[in-house]
């Protein structure tokens, strides 16, 4: 791997080099290159601070964690985005709090003209599960570029994925880990069949992190930065899914819930979304559409669908 990538990768493992901050810090001291090449006391001068990230065994040290990464995303044919480069999603560029580095597997462009997140609770009722079916595929009828957007967990991201799959559409998994595992494990396959259809995993993490429950709060902010809106199927007032909708939200994202009974424990986080205006009462994919002010698309006139890509090796050993 070019020596100009390790430094990329090298510089995302900075200790809060991220977002903001790292932005800055490149502003300053010009590149990666230059932050494991110049002295100690120069950064410390072009940053206008001294830090024990300009130590030089603790730059050595990650320069070394960079390479061995590098061998693990070149050896599983992993694609390294940097923050700014053309391949960086540039919706969560404009995020204050974006990752310097996303490792991503699989060939889903995430910079497509429609991106739509789909969270909701592990705890997944038929009522949501069937709405997140019929949604999924009535929006892909409309918008057959369109890509969805979840973090794989059990319940309505699961669903969503493979709504997405069934409708011949691309659909991206944020992970909370990196890419030498898959969590749960029950969703492997899935994963798999991801890739195979044309579909990307995705984590800000190098292979080696396990998953923690920090990690997964911090995905939240991936999946709704990446997206254009967010729709939340179900939820009960406390939950990874209402974080992301509050994330969305000071993001500027549209957000959109789906209503439940009042009664019903996994629609009470949804319903109050909507009574707080945080998020706008969603019945169908119509009314998404209507909501963004998008335009259906003819599907001769569409991209490709992900189905007919040729697959990638579903073997990869990335996903274990």
């Amino acid at each position: 791997m070019e020596e100009n990538k390790i430094h990329q990768i090298g510089f995302s493992m900075a200790k809060g080099m991220q977002g903001d901050p790292a932005i800055e810090m490149l502003r300053r001291i010009g590149s990666p290159h230059n932050y494991f090449h110049f002295t100690r006391g120069q950064l410390s001068a072009m940053a206008g601070v001294d830090s024990k990230i300009f130590d030089d065994a603790y730059r050595q040290a990650l320069l070394e964690r960079a390479r061995q990464e590098a061998q693990f995303i070149e050896g599983n044919r992993i694609e390294s985005c940097f923050y700014g480069e053309d391949n960086y999603p540039h919706r969560l560029q404009e995020c204050p709090d974006a990752p310097s580095m996303l490792y991503k597997l699989g060939r889903c462009p995430l910079n497509g003209r429609h991106v739509v997140g789909v969270v909701g609770t592990r705890h997944a009722t038929g009522y949501g599960v069937e709405f997140t079916q019929r949604f999924v595929a009535d929006l892909a009828k409309m918008l057959p570029d369109v890509v969805i957007v979840s973090g794989l967990a059990y319940g309505i991201d699961i669903a969503a994925h493979k709504a997405a799959m069934d409708a011949g559409v691309g659909t991206v998994a944020v992970l909370a880990h990196g890419l030498d595992i898959i969590y749960p494990a029950m969703h492997r396959d899935e994963a798999a069949r991801i890739i195979e259809r044309g579909g990307a995993l995705i984590t800000e993490y190098p292979a080696g992190t396990r998953k923690h429950p920090q990690l997964f709060l911090a995905r939240n902010r991936i999946v709704a930065g990446i997206s254009d809106c967010l729709v939340v199927v179900e939820s009960d007032f406390k939950g990874g899914s209402m974080s992301t909708a509050r994330i969305a939200a000071q993001y500027n994202r549209d957000v959109f819930a789906v209503p439940g009974r009042v009664n019903d424990t996994y629609s009470r986080g949804v319903n109050r979304l909507i009574a707080k205006n945080v998020a706008s009462l969603l019945m169908s994919a119509q009314d998404l559409m209507d909501f963004m002010n998008w335009e259906p698309q003819q599907r001769d006139d569409a991209p490709e669908a992900p189905q007919a890509l040729q697959a990638a090796d579903p073997g990869s050993a990335a996903i274990t």
